[in-house]
């Protein structure tokens, strides 16, 4: 996530990825210290994920480290198995937005593999995968903003950085997608 390659979106990439991923693990921290245990098991679940889906989108497809994305699939499966023990727990607590908030990032997760596992099934209906994402990325967005209505206001900027750092992927995931689909399968 902190490394940069070129194809790059832009020069000051590194510093917004780095300056992202350390208020992440601050607000993990957070959980952990206010004793927030689904919040904080579902925080570095998803922060696995991240990492997941960052080493996919920039290192995984050279070469030499095509060998490591078994690997890090498995990690990637790890962390959803985590992720969907913290959706229990919110379910247990009747936490309803945290529990709606999982199931749109699940979705989101669904369609990320999507980019990374079937490029041309993703080449074949781009319309329907940027509609899906779309919906996807507006409705977290309410989702963040219904928080701060509530005055939940620490949910509301960790719902946002959350967001943000999904656009960094799906940007770089989206620069990526020519060395997964060969030039016959990208739509005119």
């Amino acid at each position: 996530m902190v490394g940069q390659s070129s194809g790059d979106f832009g020069g000051g990439c590194v510093l917004i990825k780095s300056l992202i991923l350390g208020l992440l693990i601050a607000n993990t921290a957070y959980y952990a210290i206010t004793e927030r245990f689904y919040d904080c098991l579902d925080s570095m679940a998803w922060l696995g994920l991240l990492f997941s889906f960052e080493l996919e989108a920039r290192y995984l497809h050279h070469p030499f480290s095509i060998r490591l994305v078994p690997l890090n699939r498995a990690f990637r499966f790890l962390a959803i198995v985590l992720i969907t023990m913290a959706y229990g727990g919110f379910i247990r607590e009747s936490a309803w937005l945290d529990v709606m908030n999982s199931v749109l990032w699940l979705i989101a997760v669904i369609l990320l593999e999507c980019e990374t596992r079937l490029p041309h099934l993703v080449s074949r209906f781009p319309l329907t995968f940027k509609l899906m994402g779309a919906g996807v990325l507006l409705s977290l967005i309410g989702l963040s903003l219904f928080w701060a209505h509530q005055g939940e206001w620490f949910d509301a900027y960790d719902a946002l950085i959350w967001i943000i750092a999904l656009v960094i992927i799906d940007l770089d995931f989206l620069k990526r997608t020519t060395w997964q689909i060969p030039k016959s399968h990208v739509p005119p």
